[in-house]
């Protein structure tokens, strides 16, 4: 049964409902860039692939469009997001989403299960299908399971992986990854994206988007309304939602045509959202542990309470402390702009509405101090040590001199040769530059070697990733292993072969001719000077 507010503004079906609808799938830039990832890492049969993000930014969403990106006939795919408590629990929910178990049937061992999967990849991989499995809420497993997860990625062949993992969680998963028993698992991870919170140009789209698709038009909020959905919700789409449809709903019951600033600060004021995001900075304050134990509020959460008047003096700030006074004095200031916009004649009603009785909205003033733990030094005994003064003058040309000194050139500065005019064409403006020091470019032209140095293949992944992006260091790895060589020992006179092979990656012309352009200037300054076709 669809709510009240939606015959009323005469909406098909909820524009904002939480669930994760792909229907209603918005493509901001963090997100476009999360699925292309995701679907090239599985589809290209990378392994192990990671995602993460703040709680609402769309996580679960992105998955369910790619399954549909995965439904083309020619994969398997597995979804688990029920809490995994052991290695065995594991295996045992893997063969049941790939149908190899049936639910009801008693455990196996762990060599069964291991048996059962192995032969359903392998069976897979010579069909030509692909087989991925996707974890959600991963910072919730234990490093047991973890560990296990990692055992899975090695069912592989000598070319490829047979199972691609996808680990899926908040940002806390990325700093578990970082702890020394989780190490193995870190290092093969070979994709990774952080999704981000929506700006509030992408928030009025955002709303726009889903307001059209049920038949609504963008007027329904204000600009102001959208500011402040944007500023209380910090950009997390789930947090837009939950905005959004209350603020219909009092739209309907003050029998308003839009939604107004004053009702969304209202509720945003009842949800207690301050606007403040919340940032998760890799592992929990030792501040804030005794507090975590003691108390039932979530660590991150900001309690208020008035300043102690006992204490003679205040005590300094901790780091952690003032980071969250500047977000949220910055918070401040971004509501008090746009509802110093709001003129007095702004929430007045037209004349054929019924006149408001609510009261003006006024966003609520909090005490400056904050009840949270903070650090403060012992009294010293001894007196301090006066500051060293500064020189009343510095000499510029000494600084400069000293600088020039120490300073060292990340590239090789060498003029490119002169080579002969060919045709009556406009010269190329393209200057070869060069990853590697002078040195070692100049021993790596003298010697006798037939191998190419190391080095160039990070100049080239360097003007690849400016065409095509991050895909760049996966490519040219890919492209020297096809051609049956190794970077370690890569043949000079195959440099042409692998340009043409890499350049076919790159879609737009004019790109694609400036990294022919600039790598024919490599090869051409490693060969010394002369072209070996």
């Amino acid at each position: 049964m669809l709510p009240t507010y939606c015959e009323y503004f005469g909406l098909t079906r909820e524009p904002f409902n939480v669930t994760p609808d792909p229907s209603f799938f918005y493509v901001s830039a963090s997100h476009k860039e999360a699925l292309e990832r995701l679907v090239y890492g599985i589809k290209a049969r990378r392994g192990f692939v990671l995602l993460t993000g703040e709680v609402g930014t769309g996580k679960t969403t992105v998955i369910h469009c790619l399954l549909q990106e995965l439904n083309d006939g020619h994969a398997h795919s597995a979804f688990i997001f029920n809490l995994i408590a052991s290695p065995t629990d594991l295996l045992r929910s893997v063969c049941q989403e790939f149908a190899l178990i049936h639910p009801a049937e008693n455990q196996k061992e762990i060599h069964d299960y291991l048996t059962l999967l192995s032969r359903f990849l392998l069976e897979s991989y010579r069909n030509g299908d692909n087989v991925a499995l996707i974890i959600d809420e991963a910072q919730n497993l234990s490093a047991e399971v973890l560990e296990s997860v990692r055992l899975l990625s090695n069912f592989e062949t000598a070319q490829d992986k047979l199972l691609q993992i996808l680990l899926v969680g908040q940002p806390e998963l990325g700093a578990r990854l970082n702890t020394p028993e989780l190490r193995q698992l870190k290092q093969r991870v070979v994709l990774r994206h952080h999704l981000s919170p929506l700006s509030l140009a992408e928030c009025k789209e955002y709303i726009a988007k889903r307001l059209e698709i049920v038949g609504g038009k963008s007027s329904l909020f204000t600009d102001l309304a959208i500011e402040a959905v944007h500023t209380y919700s910090t950009g997390i789409p789930r947090l837009i939602n939950i905005l959004c449809d209350n603020g219909l709903l009092a739209a309907y019951t003050l029998r308003k045509k839009s939604v107004e600033v004053a009702m969304i600060g209202e509720i945003a004021q009842n949800l207690q959202l301050s606007g403040v995001p919340w940032v998760w900075s890799g592992k929990l304050n030792p501040m804030l542990s005794n507090l975590a134990r003691k108390s039932p509020i979530a660590v991150g959460e900001p309690v208020y309470t008035k300043p102690k008047e006992t204490s003679p003096e205040q005590p300094k700030e901790s780091k952690f402390h003032s980071m969250d006074a500047d977000v949220e004095r910055q918070a401040k200031a971004n509501i008090k702009h746009f509802f110093a916009k709001v003129g007095p004649d702004s929430q007045s009603p037209k004349s054929d509405e019924p006149k408001s009785t609510d009261k003006p909205f006024h966003f609520p003033q909090r005490s400056n101090s904050v009840r949270e733990p903070v650090v403060t030094k012992p009294k010293e005994t001894s007196p301090r040590r006066p500051k060293k003064s500064k020189p009343d003058s510095v000499d510029q040309a000494d600084v400069e001199r000293e600088a020039k000194s120490n300073a060292k050139p990340p590239f090789a500065q060498a003029e490119p040769r002169s080579e002969p005019a060919t045709g009556n064409g406009p010269k190329s403006t393209d200057k070869p530059f060069h990853y590697l020091p002078e040195s070692d470019a100049s021993t790596a032209a003298e010697s006798g070697s037939g191998n190419v140095p190391s080095r160039f293949f990070d100049r080239m992944i360097y003007a690849l990733t400016e065409a095509i992006g991050p895909m760049a260091s996966l490519i040219v790895p890919d492209q020297v292993a096809a051609m049956g060589e190794s970077i370690e020992a890569f043949p000079k006179q195959r440099l042409g072969q692998l340009v043409d092979e890499t350049s076919r990656e790159i879609s737009a012309e004019a790109l694609k001719s400036r990294f022919q352009r600039l790598m024919r200037a490599e090869i051409h300054a490693i060969n010394g000077g002369q072209d070996k076709k």
